[in-house]
């Protein structure tokens, strides 16, 4: 499973576009969600929108940060 930095995120299925859907959640300053035709494959392509909203930054990706 990929882990995207210990962000949570969602799966679910959009009646209306008839895809599946997936977001990232809680991921500061930036909106990361994508979709496909299977719930692996809106996992999949999330994984290349997480990719690409950090390309070319000189900061690393964020991390999730764990409640104490």
């Amino acid at each position: 499973m990929m882990d995207f930095n210990g962000f949570p995120f969602r799966v679910w299925f959009d009646s209306e576009t008839q895809q599946w859907e997936a977001m990232l959640l809680d991921v500061p300053d930036a909106f990361v969600s994508a979709g496909g035709s299977s719930p692996e494959k809106a996992i999949e392509e999330l994984r290349i929108a997480w990719d690409l909203c950090f390309e070319g930054e000189k900061k690393p990706y964020p991390a999730a940060t764990t409640a104490a």
